[in-house]
């Protein structure tokens, strides 16, 4: 027992001198070489900054080649003790410095930490970065859409005296070969008679006079009456072929147009983390044929889509299945009928709308200001605000003159909730309703 207790005492008894003498040395020696490491990266911090003034003085000393950074073992207290340095001398080989360390100096801050967030919050940074509560004012351009632009032109061009009719394109004939004895009714036709050779003027079943004998203009006549007959059954025999073997193809869809184009997110460009979360915010609408070809990038979310009662009868083209907020000019408020309609487009085009815009604005659209037409900002309007007039039933409680904002948004959140309980659909589900003011600065020309 005397024995063990020996063993166990000799094992729990403090390391002797020699150990820690070791260890005190080998505690110096790192303290040695924290020190010598921290006075390298303070001479390389030096070295650094004269590289930054060389760069800055490289135009001026351009002809007498670049300067060569001092090396490691040169004008240096730090390896005085005879330490190797822990950098090599390549790093800095070159007369630039590192790309981590750039010359250009910035006034404004950087935030260097932006990869090392979470992936979601650097996602909702991304989406929150991308534009939105623009006006969107899509349209379809035909013939008489601008009367006053072009009366403007017209005018214009007439007190130039450079005001010239465009020239009329005939229409192509239609391409066929004729018999040789076909001939044209109505016409002169020559005939020969008893007598003599006479020219008669037939029509129909060719009734004529002959110069020559009478006869033989009768004769003329009654050949170019047939010839007709014979061209006009032949004509009627080529429209039908043509239609059988070409058949005419439909027109295409329209091409839809905007007043203001807007250019896409330019944080598409800076990573493929921001391109999807342009591409999750928003996408490339209206574009040809309903595709993204020649599109509008559009936010889904805040991006607000003005629709005009003449692009009505072309909703179907416009592929508004992502949009979430729609507008529409104050004269489709003004009855009730009206407000119908519009809860009927958003429910059938719109069917992911939440929230619709009544847009109040003075001014015409068809006004001659197409070639400088000047972007619009919305103000929202108060309950206060005076809408205009109105032609709604005396039932639904709103006095005779005008009506304030207030009142009206009561009146159609109410014909909206009667429309979507006759429907049998969730009345959650219907749109909210605000106002704004839409004003577009005046230019002169």
């Amino acid at each position: 027992m005397a024995e063990e207790s020996d063993h166990m005492t000799d094992e729990a008894a403090p390391p002797g001198a020699d150990q820690v003498a070791a260890l005190t040395n080998t505690l110096k020696e790192l303290t040695g070489a924290v020190k010598d490491l921290r006075n390298e990266i303070a001479r390389q911090a030096i070295e650094i900054k004269e590289l930054r003034e060389t760069k800055k003085n490289s135009t001026s000393n351009s002809k007498q080649g670049p300067m060569i950074p001092r090396t490691l073992n040169q004008n240096s207290s730090a390896f005085a003790d005879g330490h190797t340095s822990v950098f090599s001398n390549s790093l800095f080989s070159s007369s630039n410095p590192p790309s981590s360390f750039s010359s250009s100096k910035s006034t404004h801050p950087k935030f260097t930490l932006f990869n090392r967030l979470p992936p979601e919050l650097r996602m909702k940074i991304w989406k929150l970065a991308l534009p939105g509560h623009r006006i969107f004012e899509p349209y379809i351009e035909h013939p008489g859409r601008f009367p006053a632009h072009t009366a403007a032109i017209n005018i214009h061009l007439n007190a130039m005296g450079n005001a010239h009719p465009p020239p009329q394109v005939p229409h192509p004939p239609h391409l066929f070969v004729a018999p040789a004895n076909v001939g044209f009714g109505g016409g002169a036709g020559p005939g020969t008679g008893g007598g003599g050779t006479g020219t008669g003027a037939g029509a129909g079943g060719g009734a004529g006079a002959g110069g020559g004998g009478g006869g033989g203009g009768g004769g003329g006549g009654g050949a170019a009456g047939a010839g007709g007959a014979g061209l006009l059954q032949f004509h009627h025999m080529h429209h039908a072929n043509h239609q059988n073997h070409n058949p005419t193809p439909r027109p295409d869809p329209p091409a839809i147009k905007f007043e203001i184009m807007y250019p896409p997110p330019r944080i598409r460009a800076v990573c493929r983390e921001a391109r999807r979360a342009s591409a999750e915010g928003g996408a490339f609408e209206f574009g040809v044929f309903g595709t993204a070809r020649r599109g509008h990038w559009v936010n889904h979310a805040t991006d607000i889509i003005l629709l005009r009662p003449d692009i009505f009868p072309n909703l179907h083209h416009l592929h508004l299945g992502r949009i979430q907020c729609l507008a529409f000019p104050s004269s489709q408020f003004k009855t009730e009928r009206g407000c119908i309609t519009l809860l009927q487009i958003v429910l059938q085009h719109a069917p992911r709308c939440r929230t619709v815009v009544l847009v109040f604005e003075t001014d015409s659209r068809n006004s001659f200001r197409m070639p400088n037409y000047i972007k619009a900002t919305a103000h929202t309007l108060d309950d206060g605000d005076i809408i205009g007039t109105h032609a709604f039933p005396p039932t639904r409680g709103l006095e005779d003159g005008l009506v304030k904002w207030g009142d009206l948004r009561r009146v159609v959140r109410t014909v909206w909730a009667e429309q979507m309980a006759s429907r049998g659909l969730d009345q959650a589900s219907v749109p909210a309703l605000t106002a704004a003011d839409l004003l577009r600065p005046c230019t002169r020309w």
